[in-house]
């Protein structure tokens, strides 16, 4: 599938989250060619990692 590092500086974070309460998702796709078949498989399998983000203090 693969792997993925996610940061979000504080700025980004206050940019987007200007207030307790305020929200906001991305998604991320994984997927693809998985590497580990004897063949390449164009158009294998993806996987979305949906993150939901929420200021709380």
């Amino acid at each position: 599938m693969g792997s993925k590092t996610i940061l979000y500086s504080a700025r980004r974070l206050a940019r987007r989250l200007p207030k307790v309460g305020a929200k906001f998702s991305d998604v991320h796709r994984f997927g693809g060619k998985s590497g580990d078949l004897p063949f390449e498989v164009a158009g294998g399998p993806d996987y979305d990692l949906r993150l939901e983000v929420e200021r709380v203090a």
